[in-house]
């Protein structure tokens, strides 16, 4: 992630510029605890959930200096994965701060004890919806050396 963006995800989840949710101290840990780690090559699964294009199948992602190098599915099914739906940390992490910018919407994020990193996040861009909630939920964390 490049410094400009990561400078603007610090500055919402710093409550600087965010709407009235704001950042919890237990955002500002985990962001803290993701950063102490200083890792920027690893691997991750992750499942997306909506009602969208590919919800319910669990992906590897490998990233690599913190972007996305590949994305394997992996239920055997032949019909490719974009690596446009699928985040990195870094990218769940600008993920929830957008989510906390926008008053309509409603979330609920589980961190990683150990890591800090999200391992759960559920949005509800839109309280009067219906079909738009969103989750990511991402596991078995691997450093790469």
């Amino acid at each position: 992630m490049n410094f400009k963006c990561m400078a603007a995800v610090l500055a919402c989840l710093g409550g600087m510029g965010c709407s009235d949710q704001g950042s919890s101290p237990e955002d500002l840990k985990a962001l803290a605890q993701w950063r102490a780690l200083a890792v920027h090559d690893y691997v991750i699964h992750q499942e997306k959930l909506c009602f969208c294009l590919n919800a319910g199948r669990v992906v590897e992602i490998v990233v690599r200096s913190d972007t996305i190098a590949s994305v394997t599915a992996l239920d055997g099914r032949p019909e490719p994965i974009e690596k446009e739906s699928c985040l990195t940390v870094d990218g769940l992490f600008a993920y929830i701060a957008r989510a906390k910018e926008q008053e309509t919407s409603e979330i609920e994020v589980t961190y990683h004890e150990l890591y800090g990193y999200p391992e759960r996040i559920d949005v509800d861009w839109y309280s009067e919806a219906i079909d738009d909630e969103v989750s990511f939920v991402t596991f078995e964390f691997r450093a790469i050396r």
